[in-house]
């Protein structure tokens, strides 16, 4: 096993992540406003015995709270043995069949409709980029419907 491999992450204070944060969003490296958006991630990480690095490329911070990011979802999926199968992937509409050898596939879609709906068309990402936001609706619900482990 390399020296890298065997690396531990060493278990910070909660001062010690707060002076980070506020260093690395006074240096705009991860691109946070604050360090209270920063401090969830640095404990999900520290939970995991990860790098905050490694932590925040997996999540995002949406309305004050961590969210796996869809492709980290997707990627995890896959992982575990889930496969997807595009079926629509346009910028009103995405659809996939998600399958993994612990339930029958199910198929999940998301429109523009929908979306409206739901108060989020129209605005930020999903007025400038709706297929990449619908895709990420679909992949999020495909795998928590397929596999919610």
């Amino acid at each position: 096993m390399s020296a890298l491999a065997r690396t531990e992450v060493r278990h910070t204070s909660l001062d010690e992540m707060r002076a980070f944060a506020e260093a690395a969003v006074a240096s705009k490296f991860y691109g946070f406003a604050s360090a209270d958006q920063m401090l969830p991630l640095m404990i999900i990480a520290q939970s995991e015995g990860r790098s905050f690095a490694s932590v925040v490329q997996e999540y995002s911070v949406i309305q004050g709270r961590p969210a796996l990011k869809a492709e980290s979802m997707l990627a995890r999926f896959q992982k575990a043995g889930g496969h997807i199968k595009w079926t629509a992937l346009t910028d009103e509409r995405c659809a996939a069949v998600f399958s993994h050898p612990q339930c029958d596939p199910v198929e999940v879609d998301w429109d523009m409709d929908r979306a409206r709906q739901a108060g989020l068309a129209g605005r930020g990402p999903w007025k400038t980029y709706p297929r990449a936001m619908l895709k990420a609706r679909t992949i999020s619900d495909g795998v928590r419907t397929a596999y919610p482990a």
